[in-house]
């Protein structure tokens, strides 16, 4: 009987984690005007500009040239909204274990000394840690600027 119960549960956890919403435009209905978001409708390239409003059969997007430009919902294959660098967790996450990654070995590299810090390899093992956990931080953070919020088919069913 234990066993049933568990094996319930186990196969309900899937199930908890989804969303109850079945339509997915309605996550783009849930995205407030003037965020930055790209479109991509099939052969045609992205289309790229802030949100500007929303229908059931189109969105519409305002450019940096103030023309709005209007993508029927049967052609969008998805959605992607660009996020705040404040927002990126993943990419700061990451970025902290890079750093924790490289800083952490240094007590090792200084054998014999009380406080590895005092010693004069300190600062080239800093530059090193800068060399390298700089770059990849910021590739990490512009990897993870954007967000898919929906993807439909292209063929005008949801």
């Amino acid at each position: 009987m234990r066993c049933s119960r568990t094996l319930a549960f186990l196969l309900a956890i899937p199930v908890l984690g989804q969303e109850a919403v079945s339509d997915p435009w309605a996550r783009v209905r849930s995205i407030p005007p003037g965020t930055r978001m790209e479109i991509s409708p099939p052969g045609e390239g992205t289309v790229k500009g802030r949100f500007d409003s929303l229908t059931y059969g189109s969105i519409a997007l305002r450019s940096t040239r103030s023309a709005i430009r209007s993508v029927q919902r049967s052609s969008v294959e998805r959605v992607r909204v660009r996020i705040p660098i404040t927002e990126r967790e993943a990419g700061w996450i990451v970025s902290a274990g890079i750093a924790g990654f490289m800083l952490g070995p240094f007590p090792y590299l200084t054998p014999g000394t009380a406080s590895p810090w005092a010693r004069g390899e300190r600062n080239v093992f800093l530059l090193v840690v800068a060399a390298v956990t700089v770059p990849a931080s910021l590739l990490v953070l512009h990897m993870t600027r954007w967000k898919v919020v929906c993807r439909l088919r292209a063929s005008g069913t949801d």
